[in-house]
């Protein structure tokens, strides 16, 4: 069988955690560990995971200071044992009780194991689910082919690879291990289904402007681009921002769909 590693990654999160805990809990697919790290909350986070775990011998809880999200992600990372691996943040859940056995099946149905399994994703505003579509594999010099929390990862590439997210970077981590990833993965599986489903925070846009100069690093120090390649995607990506930040429905009727 198949095994699947869920890490989840929690600081402080006590009014959130449980509705994620209960997502992976409620997966149809029996070949899951659920990897539980917490960054040493001060509130009742920990007790509530491990009342969890106390119910389910498939979780495994680390609690201990991390400083940074993306170092706990390493230490998530390095507790997993399944042959493949998905994030789940805390707060967030499985769009489906059944997308764990979907996302296995499109392996199975491969005749050989796909590196990469990856789906859309469903963005939570004002009580509306909205679809984001997934871009691609083929779409990462421009940003990630999708949602972070909605790409399978073969752990075994993984290790091949002694890939950790770099903790330099605060916002673009993610976006520069799943680049190293696709740069090296060779076969791709698409799920027709949304993976997860996340409430949208409220990242300044300051913080958005930080990430696609993190993002602008990323293409140099791994996709190799040119420095005129690097400010033609900064433009496009500013238009983008500017547009979702000025004409928010527009944006959205464009970028994203009505969940049914």
């Amino acid at each position: 069988m198949i095994k699947v590693s869920v890490v989840t990654i929690c600081y402080n999160e006590e009014a959130t955690i449980v509705k994620t805990l209960e997502s992976v809990a409620r997966q149809t697919y029996c070949g899951i560990e659920h990897v539980v790290k917490d960054g040493g909350s001060a509130d009742g986070t920990v007790d509530i995971v491990r009342k969890h775990a106390s119910k389910h011998v498939n979780v495994i809880v680390e609690s201990s200071k991390d400083g940074s999200l993306y170092k706990g992600m390493n230490i998530g990372l390095s507790k997993c044992t399944g042959d493949y691996v998905i994030f789940l943040n805390a707060g967030d859940r499985f769009a489906s009780d059944d997308i764990i056995e979907k996302m296995v099946a499109s392996i199975v149905a491969e005749e050989n194991s796909p590196d990469l399994v990856y789906g859309d994703s469903v963005s939570e505003q004002n009580g509306t689910l909205m679809i984001r579509t997934a871009h691609g594999p083929g779409f990462v010099k421009f940003g990630m082919p999708a949602a972070h929390e909605s790409m399978l990862y073969k752990l075994s590439l993984i290790r091949r690879l002694n890939l950790e997210y770099d903790i330099s970077y605060r916002i673009g981590a993610d976006y520069k291990f799943t680049y190293e990833f696709v740069n090296a993965a060779r076969i791709f599986a698409y799920v027709f289904a949304p993976v997860v489903v996340f409430s949208e925070g409220g990242v300044s846009t300051a913080h958005k402007w930080q990430g696609m100069m993190e993002c602008a690093r990323v293409r140099k120090e791994v996709g190799g681009l040119s420095l005129g390649m690097r400010i033609v995607i900064i433009l496009m990506q500013s238009g983008v921002l500017i547009l979702s930040t000025f004409a928010g429905p527009l944006y959205r009727l464009v970028r994203l769909r009505r969940s049914h």
